[in-house]
């Protein structure tokens, strides 16, 4: 009488609790992933540079100093561009992945007792043949 019990309550923590739990996780993972890639906010300061550098300037600026300072800061916001495109890209693909993995996961988390007892009938079968 325990053990049907036991059963009986593992099946309805199985296919009634652990669902939801499962689905909390994931968007634990999504949140996760939207905040350690910070998307919204890579993508607002998409044109600033990588890093802010300031010269010091005394008395009248040169033009060869201005034309120098000017292509620095202009290399600076590419690579700051280049880099901020990777990581968003590489985010968008972490949040993918975790969306399509999610469904796959659920089925095999439904299946996983109707697997174990079609193994252990099967291994049984092939016991007394």
């Amino acid at each position: 009488m325990n053990m049907a019990r036991t059963a009986k309550e593992y099946f309805a923590w199985h296919y009634g609790v652990a669902p939801g739990q499962l689905r909390a996780m994931w968007a634990n993972f999504l949140w996760f992933g939207y905040h350690f890639f910070s998307i919204p906010l890579l993508a607002h300061t998409m044109l600033a540079p990588i890093y802010r550098l300031r010269g010091e300037t005394r008395g009248t600026a040169r033009l060869g100093t201005l034309l120098g300072d000017i292509a620095v800061t202009a290399i600076m916001r590419v690579v700051g561009f280049a880099v901020r495109m990777i990581v968003i890209a590489i985010g968008i693909l972490f949040e993918a992945m975790l969306g399509i993995l999610f469904v796959p996961a659920l089925v095999l988390w439904l299946l996983t007792p109707m697997l174990v007892l079609l193994l252990a009938a099967t291994g049984f079968l092939l016991l007394i043949a």
